[in-house]
């Protein structure tokens, strides 16, 4: 019942948030980062948020329990709605409160939403006219569960007017993970499957055993590290051994103007899962009255023929930089229309932005989005993912095979974990190549058997104040390892060829730390 007045259905993997509060709204999807609920978000809402809102208002709780509701529902042994609904006659009127009291029939809302008037209008001006500023006007929350990390990067990949927010694979219960069925497209394609499933079973093994083992590893090496400073550091590096197969869940807030692209980018894709995902999102849409702003998402085919992979042959190098200093002064220089004439303009620009009235989190003037700099590179495709989704820059990437070769740490690591990464390696290189040698199964479906800590190549081009910022925010000592290696190598480029980029950007340079998530940054060495 509750459920029914926020969400498009109570029961599928794929729905929209509807009638919840901007701010309530954003607290529920942040919850999608660590969600355990085994539920998915849906569950997270009654057995939390509405279960923690409505006990707070018991009499009891404001009694003994003061800001300390999550102590009383503890100490309860309260851990859903329904349990709290049982717990006593107050409670039990309260939910009554809360149902009686909420956004009314959603049924009666639909129909509204769907009227044709609302429709008549939008197709008119749409369409017609083409005012796409008005869809720009509405929003859209999907919530997409239990969907593969592959499927996951071609649903994020239209930042531009979208959030999105994604299961971090350091809550990944290994225990019980599920993963994309693979194995039925193989089938199909006339090859045997059955190794498929033994394969991520031993990625699985792998992880849960080596987990535990990795953990005692640092925790011998860092006796004064925090548990939980431990605990991400081996997340991160044991996130290498999961398939892109994996299944994960993704909330997305839209525009109604952004909505067409992220649709089109899950069709352009050409795999049957996102096929799937684009019209399930579709149909959803239509049910909620909100199918107006996902008109033309038919992708044409110049999109079509201008939709690939970069090329694996272009990635056999280390870092490459791609522009020239001329190249990037000079647009700089035709940017500040006023400064035109001043002598020694790098040098004056360095002493502008350098003053002490610039604070920590002050970006650079909006002048600098007029100069570009572009970057080609390979990391693993765990890493990919984190650089890509954090900064309104353009990021393509080569098709996910074994060919880059494996992750390789560059800090502490058991002989045992190395032995078993190797393990990975070797397994998967032999199954791909099967694959490949069977026919029948593209490339582009073959990147599901491939765990994350296989390296792409990858370029990734922004402005120099986006890049600044990616810089800042993602060389901090908090942040993962390999992430801030690529972060931190292109701060390097950046300062080989213009000698004032240090003076203007706040990265921070030190080599590595030893755990990302500790309270003070500690350098290694």
């Amino acid at each position: 019942m509750v459920l029914e007045l926020f969400f498009s259905n109570t029961d599928q993997h794929v729905f929209l948030v509807e009638n919840l509060p901007s701010n309530v709204r954003a607290s529920l999807l942040a919850m999608y980062s660590r969600m355990k609920n085994e539920r998915g978000l849906r569950g997270v809402f009654v057995d939390v948020l509405v279960t923690n809102f409505l006990a707070s208002n018991l009499e009891s709780v404001i009694a003994n329990y003061p800001d300390d509701t999550p102590r009383f529902l503890r100490e309860n042994h309260i851990r859903t709605l329904d349990e709290f609904a049982d717990s006593s006659g107050e409670a039990a009127a309260l939910l009554r409160e809360f149902l009686e009291s909420s956004t009314g029939n959603p049924g009666y809302i639909r129909k509204f939403a769907n009227g044709d008037k609302t429709r008549k209008f939008l197709s008119t001006w749409l369409d017609q006219y083409g005012h796409n500023s008005i869809a720009r006007l509405g929003e859209v929350v999907v919530c997409c569960e239990e969907i593969s990390i592959l499927a996951a990067k071609a649903l994020e990949h239209p930042r531009a007017g979208a959030g999105f927010i994604e299961l971090s694979t350091r809550y990944v219960d290994m225990t019980k993970a599920s993963w994309y069925p693979i194995a039925g497209e193989i089938r199909a394609a006339g090859q045997h499957e059955m190794q498929i499933e033994d394969t991520f079973r031993m990625f699985a093994h792998v992880y849960l055993t080596q987990m535990e083992r990795y953990t005692q590893f640092l925790g011998e090496l860092y006796p004064d590290a925090s548990e939980g400073a431990i605990f991400g550091e081996v997340c991160d590096v044991m996130a290498n051994a999961l398939p892109a197969a994996t299944n994960t869940s993704v909330g997305c807030v839209v525009s109604g103007e952004a909505l067409r692209s992220l649709i089109k980018c899950l069709l352009l894709e050409g795999l049957p899962e996102t096929t799937a995902l684009a019209e399930a999102i579709m149909a959803e849409l239509e049910q909620s009255g909100l199918g107006q702003f996902a008109r033309h998402v038919e992708p044409t085919e110049f999109e079509v023929a201008n939709t690939h992979y970069l090329d694996l042959r272009a990635f056999q190098g280390d870092w490459q930089f791609m522009q020239t200093t001329d190249e990037i002064e000079n647009r700089l220089f035709e940017s500040f229309q006023v400064w035109q004439q001043k002598p020694g303009f790098v040098q004056w620009w360095i002493d502008f932005t350098s003053q002490k009235s610039r604070g920590d989190h002050d970006k650079l003037p909006p002048v600098f989005e007029n100069a570009l700099m572009r970057f080609k590179y390979t990391t693993t495709f765990r890493t990919w993912r984190e650089i890509q989704r954090h900064v309104l820059s353009q990021n393509e990437r080569t098709l996910l095979t074994p060919r880059l070769g494996f992750f390789q740490h560059s800090k502490p690591i058991s002989d045992e974990l190395k032995g078993e990464f190797g393990r990975i390696q070797v397994v998967t290189e032999a199954t791909h190549a099967a694959f490949v040698a069977g026919g029948g199964v593209s490339l582009e479906t073959l990147q599901y058997l491939v765990p994350m800590g296989f390296h792409v190549g990858a370029t990734h081009t922004s402005n120099l104040r986006q890049l600044e910022f990616l810089c800042w925010q993602r060389s901090g000592w908090n942040v993962n390892h390999e992430a801030r290696q690529v972060v931190l190598g292109f701060d390097a480029e950046a300062v080989k060829l213009l000698s004032w980029w240090k003076a203007v950007s706040r990265t921070d340079r030190t080599p590595a730390y030893r755990l990302a998530r500790e309270k003070v940054g500690v350098p290694i060495g």
